[in-house]
């Protein structure tokens, strides 16, 4: 049987989940005293021209 994927029932799964379950307070909590970190996204393009691909992710 072919089921159709639906991603707003999935993201309202997801979300219920997240609150039912307290994750985003779980994961502030285990990491609190854990070290400082930084994401770095680096230069998005290396030829000079954008990529619209890229400019959509910006």
């Amino acid at each position: 049987m072919y089921m159709k994927y639906d991603p707003i029932e999935v993201e309202e799964s997801v979300i219920k989940f997240w609150q039912e379950y307290q994750i985003y307070h779980k994961v502030k909590e285990k990491v609190q005293n854990g070290k400082d970190f930084y994401f770095l996204d680096g230069p998005p393009y290396t030829s000079g021209k954008v990529h619209i691909g890229t400019a959509w992710n910006k």
